[in-house]
């Protein structure tokens, strides 16, 4: 094991995110410290003091705009430019203009993170300006960072084909724990969702798919985004509130709770969202370690885990049809329930952090030997 060196910090961790709901940087830091390295983490926003004995510094500023970005890359710099480390690693592009300044001034080695395809993401292309900013910093900074690692090898191919680089993929899965049956279990049966409220997160489709159905059954939705209120609205409008709650952030370790304790998970996405399409998001991941089946879309990722263990229904398109025609199916069908909800043991077993680690700490090794 590598040793640490009087006040040098074996890796920092930079992240425009709030570290008490980023459940890829909680495992970040898990691994760190079990390898009894000194870790630091840098955030954005959180009132988290530490994650897993790594101390965290909040820079106090809200993810919201541009403006907060060039925030974040001030105050993120001049910390980074003040402390002696060995490693950084820059989490999203959004970090890297910091990150890697300081690295290369410093001489020291940085792995880029990338958790999303950034300028894929509908937001980005919304905005010809911001579309045009977001893909300049990329050419700039993924170009000078070859070390690099993501979350799937669809986006892994994508840097490797624009911007020369090839990175490893480490996938989002929780750690593989031993889980008991719930001792209950929601009523209505509970259809959950986890994550950002954004309008290409198909939510209000959900609700209306919802609307149609005749048996009972209740939504259930953890997150935060410019879409609640709308989706609040659309609830009430079709005279279901009652049978939508907002949960607001959860913390993981409660989140997994309601998602075990839920009949089916969604993961809804616009199939025109470039990021989206090429994505594998964590919840898909945290479904299955809930044993709960869930509804997702038939995107390349998804479908080729699918294929290996049948732990989802697949949808081509997330309309209000299709979405209402998939949970009928599963509660109709209990067979085909039962076999999804069986594969879900079967799948976490293999995709588990304990063994996506392991390519992580060979990545984590090859930068301290190298800084």
């Amino acid at each position: 094991m590598l040793k640490r060196e009087g006040n040098v910090f074996d890796i920092v961790i930079v992240v425009n995110s709030n570290v008490k709901y980023d459940s890829r940087v909680r495992r970040l830091c898990k691994v760190i410290q079990q390898r009894g390295l000194r870790g630091l983490v840098i955030c954005s926003h959180t009132e988290e003091k530490n994650v897993y004995g790594i101390p965290v510094v909040s820079l106090n500023i809200e993810k919201k705009g541009f403006k907060s970005f060039i925030q974040f890359t001030i105050r993120s710099f001049t910390i980074l430019k003040n402390i002696k480390f060995r490693v950084i690693i820059g989490c999203d592009t959004d970090s890297l203009p910091s990150s890697r300044i300081v690295s290369l001034l410093k001489g020291k080695t940085l792995i880029f993170d990338a958790h999303e395809y950034i300028t894929g993401t509908e937001e980005a292309r919304r905005s010809p300006w911001r579309h045009f900013l977001w893909e300049l910093i990329e050419q700039i900074f993924i170009r000078l960072s070859p070390l690099g690692m993501t979350v799937n090898e669809s986006i892994a191919y994508i840097f490797k084909k624009k911007y020369g680089v090839n990175y490893i993929v480490v996938r989002n899965i929780p750690f593989f724990e031993d889980i008991a049956s719930p001792t209950y279990c929601f009523y209505p049966p509970a259809i959950i969702y986890a994550g950002t409220l954004s309008g290409d997160r198909k939510l209000e489709e959900l609700i209306k798919a919802v609307a149609e159905l005749k048996f009972p059954v209740q939504i259930l939705i953890s997150g935060s985004g410019h879409s609640l209120e709308k989706l609040r609205k659309t609830a009430t409008e079709l005279g279901i509130s009652d049978k939508v709650q907002f949960l607001g952030m959860v913390e993981p370790s409660r989140l997994k709770d309601f998602i075990s304790r839920s009949w089916i998970g969604v993961n809804l996405l616009s199939h025109t969202n470039i990021n989206f399409y090429f994505s594998l998001a964590n919840k898909f991941f945290d479904y299955v370690h809930c044993g709960v089946p869930q509804i997702t879309m038939r995107f390349p990722e998804y479908k080729k885990l699918n294929t290996k263990f049948p732990v989802a229904i697949l949808l081509k398109r997330a309309s209000v049809p299709k979405i209402a025609t998939a949970i009928k199916k599963l509660h109709v069908d209990k067979q085909t329930y039962l076999t999804l909800k069986q594969n879900t043991y079967k799948a976490r077993k293999e995709w588990n952090f304990q063994k996506e680690s392991k390519k992580l700490i060979v990545l984590l090794k090859h930068a301290l030997s190298i800084s």
